[in-house]
């Protein structure tokens, strides 16, 4: 058990003991009062042991674009979002199974309906600190690999003008520093992308809570929201990419045409030069 605060590290992510739902009677049985207690417990813990590692993961995103942005970062960011994922499926699966037992009690008991909503409440609350986060990340990811690719556009149009004007000779070191710059941009690319799909992985879960919660048009109405930003964030995410490499297609192609005409004017004077001789 880890106390609040504990960092779990990333190679023993995969260790954490995940505390899912112990068996319970089927709704149509009668009231357990032990397996509620054990339920219960298991959701207050899932949800402490999720609110540690969000705040582990904002650390790393906090890294993020930093000089101690390194790949072991961005696999410990990965990791810890795998973690915290499968921690919230598990207690969704719990919450469902409490609102099932609380349902299946007769005569119905509102202190138990009421302490399943503060948990789910909670849950929602962590929840949308985790995403938040997430978002947070694929931001940072998608700023760095716009930054980048338009650096290495630019660096790879310099070095074509100036081949095609001076004839350098210094081409394959140039080709070897672009090849690394790619295999990095395409690193980061492929983060971004899985951040991406772990923020639909929680939009998922925000909807399961929406269809099982009644009572409480607020929360729905803010899961709702949540989501809907979620989904616009990553649209727009990769829209820009988007965007960004079209202009940079573009821009290439204009610098193409203007080395083209310069080209051609300087043979053009150098010809009425030689006729002027």
């Amino acid at each position: 058990m880890y106390g609040h605060g504990d960092i779990v590290d990333a190679e023993n992510a995969d260790n954490i003991e995940m505390y899912d739902a112990p068996p319970v009677a089927p709704k149509t049985t009668q009231f357990n009062q032990a397996d509620y207690t054990r339920l219960t417990s298991v959701v207050k813990t899932n949800i402490k042991k999720i609110a540690q590692n969000v705040q582990d993961l904002k650390r790393i995103v906090e890294q993020l674009g930093t000089e101690n942005d390194t790949h072991i970062v961005r696999d410990r960011l990965h990791e810890r979002n795998k973690t915290i994922s499968e921690l919230a499926k598990t207690t969704t699966t719990s919450l469902k199974k409490l609102k099932d037992m609380v349902e299946a009690k007769t005569p119905p008991d509102h202190q138990k309906k009421l302490q399943n909503d503060r948990l789910t409440s909670d849950f929602k609350d962590i929840l949308n600190t985790f995403q938040q986060t997430q978002m947070e990340g694929a931001d940072k990811e998608k700023q760095y690999v716009v930054k980048a690719r338009a650096a290495s556009t630019s660096y790879n149009e310099r070095d074509e003008e100036n081949h095609a004007l001076m004839q350098e000779t210094t081409q394959l070191q140039q080709t070897r520093i672009s090849e690394q710059e790619l295999k990095d941009i395409q690193d980061r690319e492929k983060a971004l992308r899985q951040l991406e799909n772990d923020i639909m992985d929680v939009n998922q879960i925000f909807k399961d809570l929406a269809s099982m919660v009644e009572e409480q048009g607020e929360v729905i109405d803010s899961i709702a929201d949540n989501t809907d930003k979620a989904d616009v964030k990553v649209e727009n995410a990769v829209k820009q990419l988007e965007e960004a490499g079209k202009k940079q297609k573009s821009a290439r192609k204009k610098k193409f045409i203007i080395i083209g005409v310069v080209i051609l004017v300087l043979a053009i004077i150098g010809l009425v030069i030689g006729v002027s001789v």
